[in-house]
């Protein structure tokens, strides 16, 4: 959930010329969206879970998914408005690299240590 306040703060940043009630709307939108590819994720590492374990557990990955679609959003905004030396374009690039590498070597390493187990 941390993640998750962590996206829609972005996305304000992001879209901060734009309305009060679009913003909390992409909010919105982009919490839906999470959750489904939260939930195609769960299914994909084990397509053999029941449904209910899949939403309960959903909901781990929902702040990853939605920091990372935030974080694309937010680079792609940069890089289409500033020039790539600006520090807004560093800023937002390093921040989405760092949001991906990150939880990838976490979650690698925590799957790999149950898959030797």
């Amino acid at each position: 959930i941390f993640l998750f306040v962590l996206a829609c703060k972005n996305i304000n940043k992001t879209y901060k010329e734009k309305s009060v009630l679009l913003r909390v709307g992409i909010c919105v939108g982009l919490f839906i969206v999470s959750m489904i590819l939260a939930g195609l994720f769960l299914f994909a590492i084990n397509p053999n879970a029941s449904p209910e374990s899949i939403g309960e557990n959903s909901i781990i990955f929902l702040g990853l998914f939605a920091d990372i679609i935030s974080l694309i959003l937010r680079f792609f905004r940069a890089k289409k408005h500033h020039k790539k030396e600006s520090k807004d374009y560093k800023s937002a690039r390093n921040e989405l690299i760092l949001s991906i590498v990150i939880p990838l070597v976490v979650f690698i390493a925590l799957f790999s240590f149950d898959f030797f187990k």
